[in-house]
């Protein structure tokens, strides 16, 4: 959780900016799933506009992902922009809730007590730098079909040229010299 109090900074005209550097190792209950080595760290700005808060910053991470070819972790680090506008849920002086546009639905919110939590922002930002298909390398060769040992760590014993029976015919077209 990155809490961060914006009380302040509402009361404030438009174009005012507050500064904050965090470094926060997340809980994994609320990580989506998103495995991190160590902290996430970064740095944002708040930016007060005319309708609330304008988050812009970015933050960087080491993303443990494994491999979808030899199963083995890896690390992979990532740095993701930041870029959010936060609307207030009731007014500052007053403390009576505000009436928002049926357009402005999905813009993200400041709570009651002024507060936001940076985390799923952040959270977001960093599932989608997941690869869809994480590799450890590019020439990762992966665990063989057949006896399932890693091949880039100790050869198989059996030979590769065992061709599926439905492919035959064409693996036959292959062998014969060209006409």
């Amino acid at each position: 959780m990155i809490p961060y109090h914006l009380g302040g900074l509402l009361g404030e005209p438009p174009g005012s900016a507050r500064d904050h550097v965090f470094d926060v190792v997340p809980n994994p209950d609320s990580t989506g799933g998103l495995r991190t080595r160590g902290p996430v760290a970064g740095s944002v700005r708040l930016h007060r506009t005319n309708r609330g808060i304008l988050v812009t910053g970015t933050a960087s991470a080491e993303l443990v992902e494994t491999c979808d070819r030899c199963l083995d972790e890896y690390l992979q680090p990532v740095t993701v922009e930041l870029t959010e506008e936060l609307l207030p849920t009731v007014d500052l002086a007053s403390g009576t809730p505000l009436r928002h546009e049926p357009e402005e639905a999905e813009i993200r919110r400041i709570d009651n007590h002024h507060e936001i939590d940076l985390w799923p922002m952040i959270a977001e930002e960093l599932v989608l730098t997941e690869p869809a298909h994480p590799l450890c390398r590019p020439d990762c060769s992966g665990l063989c079909p057949v006896c399932g040992r890693h091949r880039d760590r100790e050869p198989c014993e059996h030979g590769t040229d065992e061709v599926d029976p439905r492919l035959a015919p064409l693996a036959e077209l292959l062998r014969r010299p060209p006409e």
